[in-house]
């Protein structure tokens, strides 16, 4: 989260539509998305970064076994008593299903920096909700859970809607 809000600061925060501008009744400039889309796209590259590193480690350590040998299932097991639910217990039973479940957590952790670099809306809306549902996955089968990474996930809600039905101050 450092890293991310240290490369806020270059963005232009003043150039587009905000709260305190709708609450004074200023018109929102019609600055070029392009100007001040930096802000959201930087938000969903430190995340993308941080899970491709994950994922990179995950391969480079372990290689393909990793993927093959189910490995979530042994982290669902040792994470079990702080886990919220006792689900990762239950798929620890399934080999089959811990693979899968160990190669989608490989696959969204090494995709979601390609999400947050795409330009076309529905391919940065199915990588937020793909992280969504490995950090819901952390948090319920492990117990993990990191604030940080759950508020760089506002990189991928719908910001180009936001304002376009907006009151213009008449």
């Amino acid at each position: 989260l450092l890293v991310a809000m240290l490369c806020l600061l270059a963005a232009p925060w003043s150039e587009t539509w905000s709260v305190d501008a709708w609450w004074k009744g200023r018109p929102a400039d019609s600055t070029p998305r392009r100007t001040y889309g930096y802000a959201i796209w930087m938000l969903g590259f430190v995340l993308g970064t941080s899970l491709a590193a994950a994922a990179f480690g995950k391969i480079r350590l372990g290689g393909i076994g990793w993927i093959t040998n189910g490995t979530v299932k042994y982290h669902f097991l040792t994470d079990s008593p702080d886990a919220l639910v006792d689900w990762g217990l239950r798929i620890a039973q399934y080999d089959g299903l811990a693979v899968l479940l160990s190669l989608a957590a490989v696959a969204i952790e090494g995709l979601v920096i390609v999400g947050a670099c795409a330009t076309r809306y529905v391919y940065r809306l199915v990588t937020g909700l793909a992280t969504l549902a490995l950090l819901a996955g952390f948090a319920l089968f492990q117990g993990l859970f990191w604030p940080a990474w759950w508020l760089l996930l506002l990189a991928f809600l719908p910001w180009h809607l936001a304002g376009k039905n907006r009151d213009r101050g008449s």
